[in-house]
């Protein structure tokens, strides 16, 4: 089993299921058994209105740190050599965005060819 990490409130890691993401809190929750248990608050950083709840030990969700940048650029430099495309996942481009500084719309536009 691979061993979870423990991550910081305010800290921009990757989540599974909402990609790039900030750890807004960390709080204690009562789950329906009447035990107290620890949640990562995670909200989207592209769209605020997204908010996973995800507990800090036990989950079966995908967290983790983002891609260094090096490994990042290895990848979009794959992406406009080979497939000259945006990924169809936008949560793999935004963390590409997001690593790098750029808006994200900024990246698909010129990964598919239509830079404004």
């Amino acid at each position: 089993m691979e061993e979870q990490q423990d991550f910081q409130k305010k800290q921009v890691i990757f989540a599974g299921g909402i990609g790039v993401c900030r750890v807004e809190n960390i709080v204690n929750l009562k789950e329906r058994s009447g035990q107290t248990r620890q949640y990562y608050v995670l909200r989207s950083v592209y769209d605020q209105g997204r908010t996973a709840y995800i507990p800090v030990e036990g989950h079966k969700a995908e967290l983790r740190e983002l891609m260094p940048e090096n490994e990042v650029r290895k990848k979009l430099n794959d992406i406009r050599v080979n497939d000259k495309k945006a990924p169809e996942d936008e949560r793999e481009t935004g963390e590409i965005a997001w690593v790098l500084g750029m808006k994200l719309g900024d990246l698909i536009s010129e990964l598919n060819g239509t830079e404004t």
